[in-house]
């Protein structure tokens, strides 16, 4: 692509342990002409990307969203096709036909053209331009896709439709071995063939197929005046294969064996018959490529025989593909963005910022002024490192993948900023999905618990326990909240983005509370009635993907509580999200009657942990050692942290717990 100029990209990055990842593509040369022009009419600067072959532009975006002309979105669309003509290599607005249009949830609206010949409603097949405006009428992008030349094509074709489905008919029957009632033919639409560099003439395209076949569906285009096969667009043969994964290349499972879906190419002789790519026939589509030849989808002429034969990229293709269908079949969402967007897999990716191979890590393009085409400017990708020592390849655990997946659907939808609180929110989100999904479905090796990641240690550690978070040094309540300094900056190699990965252990102690209900480790508080893991999870989904960018611990309670009261399930989310102490026990009416343990009721008790018999005062926290709890009246109030996250709360003696303040109000640590 010719880079003429190029505005700042955001990439986002979220992995699944500490380690970052990133990565950029170096702009290509400067050029004037129209980024220029768009720059002296609009005072705006512009990315254009135009085609190598002509310069005709494919991708104008201006630095910020701005309006084009007057009117709505197809006006101002129209206008613009119009001004600048020649350099889309249009020949005026007239040959835009709005096809489609689609409002998404945050009110962006994308404008679908068809581009037709002048005066017809004869289409120009593959030539469409998307328009793209917000609410208020600004154009945030436009991805333009002219043909030229077209308005020299006479739109009156000599051959019938019945005679070019004769020529489909003809031409891949003999080729595919299916004839009669077992073939599938669609009508003929009549439209222009212009590839690039040729000469544009009318056709008819038909496409044709057969369950029965080997040849998969294919697109012919017929000549609508000579009646001859004009271009054949060969489609994606549906295939399946079965091969091992990552436990039966390790010797650790003979029976792990995936069936997954590729794609299956016809090569030409005097070739082998057929070439197999990890490219999914499934939709939303999943590509596999290597660390090595990255963006290269990884292919085999011998199915069964896949990468280097360690099953990493088997176990990456079989679980992503896994991971679309539960989003689909839990939430009826369709691929990353709900419209269909796939996943490239990038496997034995072993660099220093993938953590030597010891990561997995979902990256994404954002632009940071139209968050609602993340992904536009860089494929959605997960890199995925291949362990070592007791670590298998990272795609060898389905929840880690989901988990991956998990933090591309937050791009496309919350779009939480990777740092403190909002962080923790994609971390817990991605962690709730990663559990739920494994627990409903029944895949060889899944374990049903709040686990993640334990399939990838030979051992069966896990990296995070949802249910017991301060067994992985997380907290589990805010009282063990961790911050950065004021002033710290955030940041993945220093602080781990002001501890997104450990604080994320408290909203995961929520979740598990209600799906399990009980009573929480170091609070008075328990969650009496568990809600199970289907509305819980489906209770995470909807309000998760709906909170703002900066969304806060207290924010993601509140809309569930919304969310919650709807399905009749208020008070035991009311209690989880008290338990863990992000509300407050003045903030709920009958707190004490709803959200502690019978037991309790009959018999007052003291906390075991927590404040541990301390009525008033300060005890220091055995999970969190830079912290103490508040005391009031026999429970948890509250917390303090030391002045540094290494120090350590300053314990009255050996046996003694409670914890002092100094004169400024400060914890006393060591």
């Amino acid at each position: 692509m010719k880079r003429i100029r190029v505005v700042p990209v955001a990439l986002f990055t979220a992995c699944l342990s500490v380690v970052g990842c990133n990565g950029s593509t170096p702009p290509a040369p400067l050029a004037q002409d129209l980024a220029a022009q768009l720059q002296a009419d609009t005072g705006v600067a512009w990315t254009v990307d135009a085609a190598p072959n002509g310069g005709a532009p494919r991708i104008l975006a201006p630095e910020h969203a701005i309006r084009l002309a007057p009117g709505s979105g197809e006006q101002q669309t129209r206008a613009f096709v119009e001004r600048y003509a020649s350099q889309l290599h249009a020949s005026s607005e007239s040959e835009l036909k709005l096809d489609r249009r689609d409002i998404n949830e945050s009110g962006l609206e994308h404008l679908r053209f068809q581009q037709v010949l002048p005066g017809t409603d004869v289409p120009v097949f593959d030539a469409v331009t998307v328009a793209s405006f917000d609410s208020a009428g600004n154009a945030h992008l436009i991805l333009p896709n002219f043909h030229d030349e077209v308005t020299k094509v006479d739109p009156t074709p000599s051959a019938t439709e019945d005679s070019a489905l004769s020529a489909v008919a003809a031409d891949w029957s003999p080729r595919c071995g299916v004839q009669g009632e077992g073939v599938v033919m669609t009508k003929p639409r009549l439209g222009v063939l212009a590839p690039d560099g040729e000469t544009p003439r009318l056709v008819y395209r038909v496409s044709i197929g057969s369950e029965s076949s080997s040849c998969g569906t294919e697109t012919v285009d017929i000549d609508a005046r000579t009646g001859g096969v004009a271009a054949r667009h060969v489609g994606s043969a549906g295939a399946t294969d079965t091969a091992g994964g990552v436990r039966f290349a390790a010797g650790l499972d003979p029976g792990d064996m995936k069936t997954f879906s590729v794609t299956e190419l016809p090569l030409p002789a005097p070739l082998p018959s057929s070439a197999y790519t990890m490219i999914s026939v499934s939709r939303p589509t999943v590509t596999a490529s290597t660390y090595d030849t990255m963006g290269v989808p990884i292919m085999t002429r011998e199915k069964g025989n896949w990468d280097d034969g360690n099953g990493s990229a088997v176990d990456a293709v079989f679980h992503a593909q896994k991971a679309f269908e539960f989003f689909q079949s839990a939430f009826g969402r369709n691929g990353l963005d709900g419209w269909g967007q796939g996943v490239t897999l990038i496997v034995h990716d072993n660099s220093k910022l993938n953590g030597f191979g010891k990561n997995a890590c979902y990256t994404g393009g954002i632009p940071r002024y139209v968050s609602a085409l993340s992904g536009l400017f860089l494929t959605p990708r997960i890199i995925i490192g291949d362990g070592g020592g007791n670590m298998l390849p990272f795609s060898a655990s389905y929840d880690v993948i989901v988990h991956e997946l998990a933090h591309g659907i937050v791009r496309y939808t919350s779009g939480f900023i990777y740092e403190n609180e909002s962080g923790a929110l994609d971390e817990s989100f991605a962690d709730v999905m990663g559990a739920s999904a494994e627990q409903g479905s029944h895949l060889r090796g899944s374990t049903q618990n709040f686990l993640i990641g334990e399939a990838l240690h030979k051992a069966a550690v896990a990296f995070r326990d949802l249910e017991h978070p301060r067994r992985y040094n997380q907290p589990d309540h805010t009282s063990g909240e961790r911050f950065c300094a004021p002033g710290e900056a955030p940041s993945t190699k220093h602080n781990d983005s002001c501890y997104v990965h450990s604080n994320s252990g408290i909203p995961n102690r929520a979740f598990s509370l209600m799906v399990a209900g009980g009573k929480h480790e170091s609070s008075v508080f328990s969650v009496r009635s568990p809600i199970g893991w289907v509305t819980a999870r489906k209770l995470w989904y909807d309000t998760f993907r709906v909170l703002g960018p900066r969304a806060t611990f207290r924010q993601a309670a509140y809309a569930q509580l919304i969310e919650a009261r709807r399905l009749g399930k208020g008070t035991e989310v009311t209690c989880a999200w008290l338990a863990v102490g992000v509300l407050q026990e003045n903030e709920v009416i009958g707190a004490r009657t709803l959200c502690t343990e019978v037991l309790e009721l009959e018999k007052p008790q003291r906390p075991t942990e927590g404040c541990g018999g301390i009525d008033d005062g300060y005890a220091c926290n055995e999970g969190a050692r830079y912290a103490a709890y508040v005391c009031k009246h026999g429970s948890i109030a509250g917390g303090i942290v030391c002045p540094d996250a290494r120090m350590t709360c300053r314990r009255a003696s050996a046996n003694d717990p409670r914890a002092s303040v100094d004169a400024s109000g400060r914890l006393v640590c060591e």
